[in-house]
């Protein structure tokens, strides 16, 4: 049962993450039309991403799924911010920000396998 209720959890929870980006897209195409320029077809995130979270909830379980996309969110979050601040510091920050992209699914995949195959580290940060 909590194999199945993993499941259905990484997909509701990723569903509204997916709406959300739904928003920011229409939000960021709205932006670039006022600025003159073509909006494209990026999406924040990708259905892809939903269906991954999805099997990897099947994978981990329905207690340890909400921690995987929390792992999973938080390394996407802190490469993300090393790729900022490198570049601030190199000075190529500017109006094209808003067309970079990094992917979540490693993310998400490195952090179902530490909770699969290195649990002890699991165990090093939720204590019982």
């Amino acid at each position: 049962m909590p194999t199945l209720v993993g499941g259905l959890s990484g997909l509701r929870i990723m569903l509204a993450f997916y709406f959300l980006g739904v928003l920011f897209a229409r939000y960021r195409a709205k932006r670039m039309r006022a600025a003159g320029e073509e909006p494209d077809d990026e999406e924040a995130l990708g259905a892809g991403d939903v269906i991954l979270v999805a099997i990897l909830g099947l994978m981990v379980g329905w207690p340890l799924i909400w921690f995987g996309l929390l792992v999973g969110i938080l390394l996407g979050g802190a490469v993300s911010l090393l790729i900022v601040l490198w570049l601030v510091i190199s000075r190529q920050y500017g109006k094209n920000a808003l067309m970079l992209f990094i992917p979540y699914g490693p993310y998400f995949i490195i952090s179902a396998y530490l909770i699969l195959f290195l649990p002890q580290w699991l165990a090093l940060i939720v204590p019982d």
